[in-house]
């Protein structure tokens, strides 16, 4: 096996990988599959066995809030955290691959998956990534933003998965607590897009 064909295999890294490196790995899964069977089930049936994870905050009320929150969102704003970067691929786009690289607790870890739909609706907008087999976890999450009947805007972020590697097994309560604090993340920098 070469040097750069164990590199690849990496998903775990001591220090932020280079941006070459990140596309790399968005290259490497051209033509793989989801790694779960539920593909879209974040707007239908969780499938059992997996592990929910759900935030979600009022951001505003009215169509103006509405469509500050939709572009928002399709700028990635709510991803704009210092210990998280979203690296689409293509924009938000079926199909389009995405990069998450992220730091905790000193490692950084770099996670893939595509986009598996797009809502745009008037009252609805926002997308779904499925995982794909450079990733720690398996599994769907959905980031939308919606607005009631009663002219409340809100973003909610919702997922579902179950570990893929063995170091999601072995930190699995420090995995978890980091998905939390993630959609949590998520909302909060939303709200301040907004705001």
């Amino acid at each position: 096996m070469t040097p750069s064909k164990r590199q690849s295999d990496h998903l775990i890294y001591f220090k932020r990988p280079p941006d070459h490196v990140i596309y790399e790995r968005l290259r490497e899964t051209i033509g793989t599959a989801f790694t779960y069977d539920a593909v879209g089930g974040t707007e239908g049936e969780v499938p059992p066995g997996y592990f929910k994870t759900s935030c979600k905050g009022e951001v505003g009320r009215g169509q103006e809030t509405f469509e500050r929150a939709r572009t928002a969102l399709r700028a990635l704003e709510p991803f704009r955290l210092k210990w998280v970067e979203f690296i689409p691929e293509r924009g938000l786009r079926v199909g389009a691959r995405v990069c998450v690289v992220s730091s905790q607790l000193g490692f950084w870890a770099v996670n893939l998956s595509r986009i598996v739909y797009l809502v745009d609706e008037p009252d609805r907008f926002g997308f779904a990534v499925g995982t794909l087999t450079r990733h720690l976890a398996r599994g769907e999450e959905r980031f939308m933003v919606t607005r009631d009947a009663n002219d409340v805007v809100r973003f909610e972020v919702f997922s579902f998965s179950r570990p893929a590697h063995w170091l999601f097994w072995v930190g699995f309560p420090v995995a978890r607590f980091f998905q939390r604090q993630f959609v949590r993340a998520c909302v909060r920098r939303m709200q301040e897009a907004v705001g």
